[in-house]
């Protein structure tokens, strides 16, 4: 009877699990993200809490600056991101700033390539 109930164990181990493959569930998530134009920023929507998903799409790799400011324009937040050529799902953290609105702005080489105005909760 051990030796039924071992066969049966290894068995079901090396049957493979339909959700095993995360790529399958990941397009779920990029469809309401993407973008059809060749560049663009995307945030799920226009409401921003802390780990929220904004979608970054750029013709060219390299380095591109994120910078955040308040209603009267002043600088709150400035980062560098890494992007790759294409769509870039990244998330957006909120926990340093305060409830309010905020203008969302992407450069490269100091030129504005976006420029987005959004609620951030």
């Amino acid at each position: 009877m051990k030796k039924i109930l071992f066969i049966l164990l290894i068995i079901i181990g090396c049957v493979k699990d339909e959700y095993s493959d995360f790529q399958t569930l990941y397009p779920n998530l990029a469809d309401n993200m993407s973008i059809t134009e060749l560049t663009g920023l995307k945030f799920q929507g226009s409401n921003i809490t802390d780990g929220s998903k904004f979608n970054l799409k750029v013709l060219k790799e390299g380095e591109y600056t994120i910078e955040v400011r308040d209603y009267f324009k002043n600088l709150t937040s400035k980062s560098i991101i890494n992007a790759q050529s294409g769509d870039n799902v990244m998330k957006f953290y909120t926990k340093a700033l305060q409830d309010g609105d905020y203008t969302i702005s992407i450069t490269k080489n100091g030129t504005e390539l976006h420029n987005v105005k959004l609620v951030i909760k």
